[in-house]
């Protein structure tokens, strides 16, 4: 259940900085820097910003750690990817950051979806050598939360192996 997604457009500093006792998870510019995307967290909460450089975000949404869409890199592959997904209503924002571990000099790439249902209503791709991601860590704060990553069944459980 998504009831703890919310929207708010105003509470974050117009800069929109990681807030006192929030850790900086992902951040780059979009559109020639038209636009921000950030990422920031707390042990307990994620928080996802978007708008204008300098002016308060267009868009806030804040989620538990325990409740919201992280999926961690599967460990096998030539890219490294990550991507975790914000809801408001019935729109998805799934942001991810890729690297190619095999491309001497390969820049980290990332950006967000914006889905409605099923349906794709925009890619906004990060430009290009401004991606600065941590989203590893949501991995640790849900680690924390008492959750584990069970890779057979693709998601995260509280039903942990013991050490």
């Amino acid at each position: 259940m998504r009831a703890f997604a919310l929207a708010i457009v105003c509470m974050a500093s117009p800069a929109f900085s990681c807030g006192v006792g929030e850790w900086e998870v992902f951040d780059c510019s979009i559109s020639g820097g038209k636009k921000t995307l950030r990422m920031c967290s707390t042990e307990e909460a994620a928080i996802y910003r978007f708008g204008v450089p300098g002016k308060d975000p267009e868009l806030e949404l804040f989620e538990l750690i325990t409740s919201f869409d992280y999926r961690p890199w599967n460990g096998i592959g030539r890219y490294l990817n990550e991507r975790v997904t914000f809801t408001n209503d019935s729109y998805g924002y799934t942001v991810y950051s890729s690297f190619d571990r095999l491309l001497e000099g390969a820049q980290q790439e990332g950006g967000v979806i914006v889905t409605k249902g099923d349906e794709e209503l925009a890619h906004l791709r990060c430009d290009a050598g401004t991606v600065s991601a941590r989203i590893d860590l949501f991995g640790q704060f849900k680690s924390g939360a008492g959750q584990c990553w069970d890779f057979e069944a693709r998601s995260w459980t509280t039903e942990c192996p013991a050490n």
